[in-house]
């Protein structure tokens, strides 16, 4: 029964953090729209924009 404790908890550990990195992306994302924002329009810059809403996708694009 511990065994199944002890999962439980690391399952648990492992999606906060997942939680945590992807608020951080979506933060970066946020931050990368404004250090672009005079720049000429890329592929990359529509996807940020479009990541605002869309949160996953600019959690992951927050990284690049």
């Amino acid at each position: 029964m511990k065994v199944l404790v002890k999962a439980g908890f690391v399952g648990a550990l492992l999606w906060l953090s997942l939680i945590i990195a992807m608020f951080i992306g979506y933060i970066m994302n946020l931050v990368g729209i404004i250090h672009t924002i005079n720049e000429p329009i890329t592929g990359l810059f529509i996807g940020r924009l479009v990541g605002v809403v869309a949160f996953p996708l600019g959690a992951l694009l927050g990284y690049f």
